[in-house]
This record gives C-alpha cells, structure tokens and sequence, in this order.
C-alpha cells in the first residue's frame, strides 16, 4: 500500500520514520504525487504499517499521480534525494526526473519494446546511436531519440513517439509509462539509465 504522514508531521520528523525503517530492516519505496501539494508517499507492506503514527492511504486515483524518487547508488545521491524542506514543482522534478528524462524534455523519443539486451546491443550498433532500457523487468521498455528506430522495430513493439512538443509537464512520460504500459507496477529508476551506445553496452557507474 502507499502511504503519506499527515501534514503535521515536519520533515525531520518524515526522515526520522524512514531512517527508523530502514535501520529496521522494512522494505519500502518512497514516491511524490506530481499533484499539488506533492505530497510524498512511501509504498510499504501491510504488516509493516507504522499503526502508531498518523497517516493516509492512498486511493486508487491518487496513485496513478504517483512516481518513484530517484534509487541513490552513491552517498552522493542519499544526501542529493533526501527530502528537504520545500516542494515546488522545481525541486519535485529534481528528485523525480533522471537526467535522461530531462535531456527528452523538448526532444523527440521513441518508447518501445525488447525482448533481450542482445537485441538492443544489435539496434544500436545498426543505427549507430545510444538506446536506454527503462524498464527491464516484466515489462522490458527501452527508449532512443532515433527516428530510423520505427523502420527496424514492429508497430506492435512501438509504445509511444513522444514528439518534441508532447509530455513536457511534471512527470509526464513516466506516468503515461506507468499507466499504459507497467499498470501495475512503477517504474524504479536511478540517476541515470543502463544504455547501448555504438554497439557498446553501458553500465551504471
């Protein structure tokens, strides 16, 4: 289930809880609705529920606004994706938005579907380009600003063309992603996406 503290905890009090649950070895997620107030939710198991502190549970509506905070894989990032006081569109975005989603804002893109890191590695090699997987579990879901893709891909596999001018506001490719395509998952992502550039297959660093 996602749930939000009630308003009148503080922030230090909402980064004691998920300090409190990490330490206690709780697994949890934590999310930010792109809907103003933009509050921030934290997806948790049902037994682990903290019943001794005030919160809501998100409905089903409300969750479709919901969108993963950005996984830290460096102390760097703990501190860089810790919640601090202030949540205006602007710093929502900076702990939602991965730089590669921002480098699409204004750019053409094409979302599609793979069956394998072979075939990706192949497709960037044939168009002498970078593609990025931005899903790869159930659901595989990579994604290049190459228009020569769709003549090498099936109109089955075509997931979006988002054109220069479409999905600019707060979150909205991802959420379209989660909606459409994921449905009952979330899209989990870090501060950059595993990519084939040229051939060459691309790490997380």
């Amino acid at each position: 289930m996602y749930i939000t503290f009630d308003d009148y905890y503080q922030v230090k009090d909402y980064i004691s809880f998920i300090n409190a649950g990490k330490n206690n070895r709780v697994e949890m997620e934590e999310f930010i609705s792109i809907k103003s107030p933009y509050q921030w939710y934290i997806q948790i198991d049902d037994k682990d529920v903290p019943t001794f502190l005030d919160y809501e549970i998100a409905t089903n509506k409300e969750q479709r606004d919901l969108l993963s905070v950005i996984t830290p894989t460096t102390f760097t990032e703990v501190i860089k994706y810790k919640r601090k006081v202030g949540d205006t569109d602007i710093d929502v975005e900076s702990y939602i938005t991965n730089r590669v989603f921002k480098g699409i804002k204004n750019k053409e893109a094409f979302f599609f579907k793979f069956k394998n890191n072979q075939e990706l590695l192949r497709l960037s090699k044939v168009l002498k380009t970078t593609i990025y997987i931005i899903n790869n579990n159930n659901k595989k879901i990579a994604m290049t600003t190459n228009p020569f893709i769709v003549s090498e891909i099936t109109n089955s596999d075509l997931i979006l063309h988002k054109k220069a001018s479409d999905y600019k506001g707060l979150g909205e490719i991802e959420k379209y992603i989660n909606i459409k395509v994921l449905i009952k998952e979330k899209m989990n992502k870090q501060s950059e996406f595993v990519n084939f550039k040229n051939g060459n297959y691309t790490p997380l660093k």
